[in-house]
């Protein structure tokens, strides 16, 4: 069944819009989230685990340089073997330009620098010395790499576009991505590095960008095709004598 990425887009927008609202007026439940997994004295506990180690040295730095190297040799195959890999370019350009745009420049380059939030285990609450401040609020008490928005999170979650281009098996595919997406929304908040908000958002605005761009490569043009012909078709009926 076809997707319209323009109004799912939209309605992710919407969403993100409003479970904003519920972070930044109802603030404190970043706070008493990321305090489940706080140990006064000991820090965010799940740090000292053997699976934590094994997340931050091994599947972390290896996701992210496999997804690189694989994007970047189908678009390399994708132009130098323009007559074999037709049917993928703009596959492999629609996933280099989620990629960039979104965890790349979005997240890294814009929104980490710009609002400057500091990461739950900096703040005062959790044994740091830096102050807590919402979602959406420009602090600066982080000057680079900071907590809003989780870039792991949207690493992850920019897989979405993936379905979207492999359309027979969308769902097979989508769930365990999404899967994938809340697990690492998991990790991050429970090693201290990310509040509930940075994580859950940074999911919502990676995958609404994903649909929309997915609407800009393969869904504007044929939008603009079928009013060319409605409007051709319409032109040639009031041309013929009566």
């Amino acid at each position: 069944m076809p997707i319209n990425s323009l109004k799912t887009s939209i309605y992710i927008v919407i969403f993100t819009i409003l479970i904003s609202l519920v972070f930044v007026i109802f603030n404190q439940i970043d706070i008493s989230i990321s305090a489940r997994y706080y140990t006064a004295g000991a820090g965010f506990t799940f740090n000292d685990t053997e699976l934590a180690a094994l997340l931050k040295n091994v599947v972390r730095p290896t996701f992210k340089l496999a997804t690189i190297l694989s994007l970047l040799f189908v678009l390399l195959l994708a132009f130098l073997m323009p007559q074999a890999m037709k049917n993928m370019r703009r596959h492999a350009l629609f996933l280099f330009t989620c990629l960039a745009l979104g965890p790349a420049l979005m997240v890294e380059g814009v929104l980490k620098n710009v609002f400057g939030r500091a990461r739950p285990q900096d703040i005062t609450e959790f044994g740091g010395d830096l102050i807590f401040s919402p979602a959406w609020i420009i602090s600066g008490e982080c000057s680079r790499n900071c907590s809003f928005v989780s870039g792991d999170v949207s690493g992850v979650a920019i897989l979405m576009a993936i379905p979207l281009i492999v359309t027979r098996f969308r769902l097979a595919l989508t769930i365990p991505i999404l899967a994938l997406t809340g697990l690492t929304m998991a990790y991050r908040v429970m090693a201290g590095k990310h509040f509930l908000s940075d994580a859950v958002i940074s999911a919502c605005l990676t995958i609404g960008l994903v649909y929309f761009i997915h609407y800009l490569f393969y869904q504007r043009q044929k939008k603009k095709i079928k009013v060319s012909e409605t409007s051709k078709s319409g032109e040639g009926q009031t041309s013929q004598p009566t």
